[in-house]
């Protein structure tokens, strides 16, 4: 069968159909020449996934979709994180280049952070870009339910634009009312967010086509 660009993109759309909750940016505790610093937890709170039902999520800051936090490329950023979760976990900056002992990776450049414990995160992001953070504990689960957002390191020299926009991507495993079915295994797991920053018309044409192209593939 022959698949034109406008079928293929008319085709996305209808799988990419999904309930749009507004986003925000987590809230700087100060801001000066030595750095950027923000306060960050982890907890379990209710959100409604699907209309008219409640399910109870896990969110940085108790918020679905999770906070985006910003920084300038080569700009020191502090992240005091605390766990409220009953469980141990980490945070992962995905994709940054930082020293390992932030890295967020559990038993490997850090030891777990325990319930009620708070962790220091402190490094200098070197280049810009949209990257991820995410839990590196049990993430099957604390991934799955909603503990991942939007890292945005901006260019040293602003580059500008009418319109700059974030869209995340998020696939729920939920029944017709809200209930969790079975949680994928972690492979699948971690790639349940999709990450896109940038000019808006761009951003909704690459996040059509990656989400339909990874739907099609069976990975969400």
């Amino acid at each position: 069968m022959n698949l034109s660009r406008r079928t293929f993109l008319k085709s996305s759309l209808s799988l990419s159909a999904m309930v749009v909750i507004p986003g925000c940016s987590l809230t700087k505790v100060s801001e000066s020449q030595e750095g950027i610093i923000y306060d960050l937890t982890a907890q379990p709170a209710t959100a409604e996934l699907i209309p008219g039902y409640q399910t109870e999520v896990l969110g940085f800051d108790g918020q679905i979709p999770a906070p985006t936090i910003r920084c300038k490329q080569g700009q020191k950023v502090v992240i005091r994180f605390t766990n409220k979760l009953n469980e141990p976990t980490t945070i992962h900056w995905h994709g940054l280049r930082i020293p390992i002992e932030m890295d967020g990776v559990p038993f490997l450049s850090q030891p777990p952070i325990m319930p009620n414990e708070t962790f220091i995160y402190e490094f200098t992001p070197p280049d810009a870009g949209t990257f991820r953070y995410h839990p590196h504990m049990n993430s099957v689960v604390q991934l799955g339910k909603g503990l991942v957002g939007a890292f945005i390191v901006e260019e040293r020299e602003p580059i500008e634009f009418d319109h700059d926009i974030e869209l995340v991507l998020k696939n729920w495993h939920l029944d017709k009312q809200g209930n969790w079915k079975q949680l994928m295994i972690p492979r699948y797991s971690a790639r349940m967010a999709l990450l896109v920053s940038g000019e808006p018309s761009m951003v909704l044409m690459n996040l059509i086509t990656k989400f339909a192209l990874t739907s099609l593939s069976g990975h969400v």
